[in-house]
């Protein structure tokens, strides 16, 4: 119920303004999460005026190093992405990486994310090995942390699955479709391209 919860953070964004409290960590976060309704509402402009203005307030306030700002670097990260600025979205990407790196937070779904839309952007742009080196890394963090049976999980799957395609490799694209496929069932999602996925399989 986007329309609803954007109602809520405006009013609560109103009040603040009313005390004066907007160069607080609080505030930013509120920002941050006006920003992730707009992109949500597939408004990626909006969403990163708000984004832009969450970071002013942290680099005011010396909030570079949190995870909190890892967390919106990676946001940014996915706007650019979506607007076909590739080159900026891996920037911010790999900002959050960095940060993510001095705070010890690899095992974590969040990275294991982060580690896929970073492969996304070099797969996009041609550089298939090194993309499947982030995807590998998702991989092995969703293993450890047990999440095989994610809709995520299955995305993840289906990328590498067309990778391996795209390098010739059709033994390892059959092999990743059907755990897609696979993966699909036991999440039990429904969507269009779990039948993509068994498909290809099968081709």
């Amino acid at each position: 119920q986007l329309d609803r919860a954007l109602e809520y953070y405006i009013k609560s964004k109103s009040i603040r303004d009313g005390f004066g409290l907007q160069n607080t960590a609080d505030y930013a976060s509120l920002l941050k999460n006006i920003g992730v309704v707009y992109d949500s509402k597939g408004q990626p402009d909006r969403a990163l005026e708000y984004y832009i203005k969450s970071k002013s307030i942290r680099d005011g306030l010396g909030l570079q190093n949190t995870a909190g700002y890892a967390n919106l670097m990676n946001n940014i990260g996915i706007v650019y992405d979506s607007k076909g600025q590739l080159d900026r979205a891996l920037e911010y990407y790999l900002n959050s990486q960095s940060i993510r790196d001095r705070l010890g937070l690899q095992n974590t779904s969040g990275y294991a994310g982060l580690m896929m839309n970073i492969g996304n952007v070099y797969n996009i742009k041609g550089q298939l090995d090194r993309a499947l080196e982030y995807y590998l890394n998702a991989q092995s963090i969703r293993d450890r942390l047990g999440l095989q049976n994610t809709a995520d999980y299955a995305s993840l799957m289906y990328s590498m699955a067309m990778l391996y395609e795209k390098q010739g490799q059709r033994d390892m694209a059959g092999r990743y479709y059907r755990m897609t496929y696979d993966t699909c069932v036991r999440a039990d999602y429904s969507g269009e391209w779990r039948d993509m996925a068994l498909n290809n399989a099968k081709r």
